[in-house]
This record gives C-alpha cells, structure tokens and sequence, in this order.
C-alpha cells in the first residue's frame, strides 16, 4: 500500500502541473508511463504476472510479458477515467462505484485504506455536482492509479492464496463502459485521421448530456454500470455472455442517442 500510495502522489503532481502548464498528451503519458514502470520494478506485488479467465477455467502466465501488459493496462485504466470527467460529479462516481467493488473484494488490511477513501469520494460527489470545484487531472489521475494498482494487488492476492474471485472477465466489466467509450473513440479518431487524444463531444455522457438533464444523465450512465456489475457478482450470466450483451446495450445506447 505504501508503494501505491507514493507512486499515487507522484501521478497527481504530475496531473497538478498538467492543470497549470498543460504539458501535452504525449509528454504526459511519457511521465506516466515512468512513475508506473518504477513502482512495478520495486513491487512486484503490483505486478500482473497471469491472467486467470474464468471463461476457459485456465491461468495464462504472461512471463516477460507481465511488466508491459501492466503497464498498458494502467495507463488504459488512467486515460479512461480522465476521458470521462467530461461533467460534473460523472468521473467522481464512477471511482465510487469502482472503490466499492474493491472494499467487497478485500481483506482487512486493504480496507483501512479503502473506506476512507470511499467516504471521501462521496463527501467529493456532492460538492463536484453542485458545480463547487473539479477533479481536474490532478483528481483523476490520481484515483485512477489509487484504484487500479489497489486492483491489481487484490487480484494478486486472490491468486496467490488459490481463492479465485476475480477473473480477467470481471475486472474487463468492472472497467468496461469508460474504457469501451475511450476504445471507441480512439479507433473512430484514427480512422478519421485525427489525434487519438484529441477533444470532442462524442463520449456516451456527453450523448446522454445532449439529450437529458445532468441528473438523469448520471443516473442512466451510473445505472448501466452498477445492474452489469450485480449481474456479475451474483453470477447471474456467466461473465462471457454479459460482456456481449453489455457490448450490444452500449452500441445500441450509441446508435439511439445519434438518432434522437
């Protein structure tokens, strides 16, 4: 947790510089992909060295590998929630719901942590939706890295005592609907021949923003993601199919919204 919390405080100083200077996408993403690297050098606990899908019932160690998937899969996880604080009190909540699936799936150690930081987050809800402050990059950047290295380490940990809760589906959909949206927005931009990490008003929150109120906004998009999330933990569906069907129900979501 020491190791998360450092390399955390590091990612928001970067994100606070960002704010005042605005150093770029790409030279941002340079000083993010370093803070990374170095704390998976020093902790390996952090370190995501096998994929367990439960689809398939096998573990994939992934070997000389492991340092660049975790690495990728920081850095997915960090823009995708940057990408969607695009309204008031949206990227806020959805860390909520992403630190109260953690505090469901820790051990007591991990939770001294994490409830302070749920509390927090929802005390930081209200004043954001009142329009009082904004996370900034600062903010996300540095829940982002909280989250997902605390992720990371939850699932190792799961994996290292043979008690297999969490798979690679469940983590896909408990990040799947702002790292879908970031996904499709850098492929359209690519093909479009334009930059991936350019600014436009395409993201499903602002779809639904350009439709209903912020309120009805956030209930929808909150709404998608918490009923995937109780399909999932109660293993409604198996995890497979839920992916498919919460891909169809977001592109159908899409679709109905542009031609509204």
């Amino acid at each position: 947790m020491l190791a998360i919390l450092i390399s955390s405080l590091a990612i928001f100083l970067i994100g606070i510089y960002d704010d005042y200077i605005q150093i770029g996408p790409y030279k941002k993403l340079l000083f993010l992909s370093l803070i990374i690297l170095i704390t998976i050098f020093l902790d390996n606990k952090l370190v995501i060295s096998n994929l367990y899908f439960s689809t398939f019932n096998k573990t994939f160690i992934l070997g000389k590998y492991s340092y660049f998937i975790t690495l990728l899969c920081m850095l997915l996880l960090i823009n995708s929630l940057n990408l969607s604080d695009g309204i008031n009190g949206l990227a806020v909540g959805i860390s909520i719901i992403w630190a109260l699936y953690l505090v469901l799936n820790s051990d007591t150690e991990i939770l001294q942590f994490l409830i302070p930081l749920l509390f927090l987050l929802l005390i930081l809800f209200f004043d954001i939706l009142k329009g009082k402050f904004f996370l900034g990059d600062n903010g996300t950047l540095i829940l982002s890295t909280l989250i997902g290295f605390t992720m990371i380490l939850i699932y190792n940990l799961n994996l290292k005592y043979d008690e297999i809760q969490i798979s690679a589906e469940n983590i896909f959909i408990l990040f799947f609907i702002p790292g879908v949206d970031m996904f499709r927005l850098f492929i359209l931009r690519i093909l479009n021949k334009r930059d991936p990490f350019s600014a436009d008003r395409n993201h499903l929150h602002h779809l639904l923003i350009s439709k209903f109120s912020l309120n009805k906004t956030l209930i929808i998009y909150f709404a998608f993601m918490i009923l995937v999330l109780i399909i999932d933990y109660f293993k409604i569906i198996a995890s497979f199919y839920l992916i498919l069907s919460a891909l169809l129900i977001y592109f159908f979501l899409i679709f109905a919204l542009r031609k509204i």
